[in-house]
């Protein structure tokens, strides 16, 4: 079975890392579920891995930081958690935006 699954994995293209600079969370977790979708991947310790593997190294920080004192590698930290945690983040880091562009917009 473990052959089945590193073969199935070796066969698809990764996944790009999420760069917060040139795209919305909202998009990227929109792809990353087309592209699990896509592959058929249904698994969450396959998508929490697969996802985990490429985010990129500023969203695995940030992860770190917002699952702590619990690691990425424990196995109650789960798929779902870390998706539920990147979009309050974002959602509150734009929250504030808005709020000081309507602020600083009412002078």
């Amino acid at each position: 079975n473990a052959e089945m699954t590193t073969a199935k994995f070796s066969t698809i293209s990764a996944l790009h890392s999420f760069d917060h600079l040139n795209s919305t969370w909202q998009s990227y977790r929109d792809r990353i579920n087309f592209y699990f979708k896509a592959n058929k991947i249904v698994d969450n310790d396959d998508k929490k891995a697969l996802f985990l593997w490429s985010v990129g190294d500023s969203s695995y920080g940030l992860l770190e930081s917002l699952t702590a004192p619990d690691l990425l590698t424990d196995g109650q930290v789960k798929y779902v958690d870390l998706i539920k945690k990147l979009d309050s983040h974002y959602d509150a880091t734009r929250n504030i935006m808005t709020a000081t562009y309507e602020f600083y917009s009412c002078h």
